[in-house]
């Protein structure tokens, strides 16, 4: 029985730049991980695209997280 397994990309890396992704990619490939934790990212300026080719290539699905800022809150006319 295959069970997914995650790891947080921060493990590895301090974040999602070059150089350093590729290679922590492939670590986590090769140590039989399924799927990767990614750190807090800015969805209007990353390169989506690309990483989605990279954990694609490496056989990894990204998992995202959403934070919200102590403090915060919603307009009215969402909550």
């Amino acid at each position: 029985m295959s069970i997914p397994v995650a790891c947080h990309l921060n493990v590895l890396v301090p974040d999602m730049a070059e150089p350093g992704l590729r290679s922590a990619l492939r670590t986590l490939a090769d140590l039989g991980y399924s799927a990767v934790v990614l750190p807090p990212i800015d969805p209007e300026s990353a390169p989506l695209g690309e990483w989605a080719a990279l954990f694609r290539d490496h056989g990894l699905a990204p998992i995202t997280l959403a934070g919200q800022a102590p403090g915060a809150t919603s307009p009215p006319a969402t909550r």
